[in-house]
């Protein structure tokens, strides 16, 4: 005397191969302003999204080596800065011996200072 439950209309729809379920195209297997011709398969979709994840692996591919030269080019410019004082020290020792090694001492008696 159990009656068995009777399958939901939802249930007994014929569904496309391989279509998830949802509660907005359960009764149809193509939405509503679409005809039958215009049905996107699982495996059009699985393309399309190979080639968008594609895509965008070539674009930050190119952001990486773009974003590698402009760390390569900002790297460097310590390294220029430098190199233009330590010329400009240089220059100024020659220019004037005797202060600069006057100057070398009150430095190094400084530094002896307060280490102590």
């Amino acid at each position: 005397m159990s009656k068995e439950p009777e399958p939901s209309p939802a249930a007994s729809t014929p569904r496309a191969s391989g279509a998830s379920s949802s509660s907005s195209q359960a009764s149809s297997p193509t939405p509503p302003n679409r005809d039958a011709s215009e049905t996107v398969t699982r495996e059009q979709l699985a393309a399309d999204l190979r080639r968008t994840m594609s895509d965008a692996r070539a674009y930050l591919e190119q952001l990486g080596s773009e974003g590698k030269e402009r760390a390569r080019v900002h790297a460097n410019q310590p390294q220029n800065q430098m190199q233009e004082w330590c010329e400009h020290c240089e220059d100024a020792i020659r220019r004037k011996p005797l202060a600069s090694v006057g100057i070398a001492l009150a430095v190094g008696f400084v530094i002896g200072k307060l280490r102590d």
